[in-house]
């Protein structure tokens, strides 16, 4: 795939189910580069199961997740090459951030000497050595997207 192929998300036919209760049934779509899609919902209502769904998380009832190259017909698996951030961290408040990235890299088969360079992409390098539960709500979004990467 040439580095000008513009990727879109493909959802076809997705059916999301919690239990018994099917969340949606037959949903599709195409998101290109460069577009949003919003998803509203009450409560409760499966917003969430349905994005993590999306992401590979959650196997579907039905239907294929996939990204594709507008260029060609190559398609790959969306779960791969996607991470998750939902509305908590997943990052333990009482260890510092320093100490978070290293064990998410060793867990992940990451290179924990990398961390400093993150850090200085993301603007944390003054924080890596405090706790996490001490930083600003900012801060500690900024280390839940260095543990993604």
């Amino acid at each position: 795939m040439s580095i000008e192929a513009r990727l879109k998300l493909r959802v076809n036919g997705l059916s999301v189910k919690a239990g018994p209760l099917y969340l949606c049934e037959n949903l599709s779509f195409d998101i290109k580069a460069g577009e949003s899609l919003i998803v509203r919902a009450p409560n409760g209502a499966g917003k969430t199961t349905l994005l993590r769904t999306i992401a590979g998380l959650i196997p579907a009832a039905a239907g294929h997740v996939f990204f594709e190259a507008d260029t060609d017909e190559h398609a790959f698996e969306l779960a791969i090459n996607c991470h998750y951030l939902g509305h908590k961290n997943s990052l333990k408040p009482a260890h510092t951030v320093r100490q978070n990235l290293e064990f998410f890299s060793q867990f992940m088969g990451g290179d924990p000497s990398s961390i400093e360079q993150l850090a200085m992409q993301l603007n944390l390098q003054g924080v890596l050595d405090l706790p996490v539960h001490v930083l600003s709500a900012g801060q500690a979004r900024r280390a839940a997207f260095a543990r993604l990467l």
